[in-house]
């Protein structure tokens, strides 16, 4: 199996799955969480942005900083960079508790 087909099967197939699981984390908590974002240039002179969620996690007792999805842009500015986030946050499947996020921020 090639890399692009493993890297795809990963994150279009695994990713939704890891995303639901952080929501329900985050529902269950009663803790607010902060989004955090980092945007870079990747090998293809494209802009790559992470996507980060840090929670208080009540199973394990811990804040937790896990990846919640990662955003492509050919050239991104800051209004593209906005609204990409709040899509993200606002998807239907994996709906963030905006009312408990207490900042975001980027790296």
């Amino acid at each position: 199996m090639s890399k692009s087909k493993v890297s795809y099967l990963i994150s279009d197939g695994l990713g939704p799955y890891f995303r639901r699981d952080i929501m329900k984390k985050i529902q269950v908590s009663n803790s607010p969480f902060s989004i955090q974002f980092d945007k870079t240039e990747n090998a293809q002179d494209k802009e790559q942005c992470y996507v980060l969620v840090r929670f208080w996690n009540e199973q394990k007792r811990e804040v937790r900083r896990m990846f919640l999805k990662s955003l492509m842009f050919v050239h991104a500015n800051v209004e593209m960079v906005s609204n990409a986030l709040i899509e993200t946050l606002d998807e239907k499947e994996y709906k963030m508790p905006i009312e408990k996020e207490a900042c975001s921020f980027g790296q």
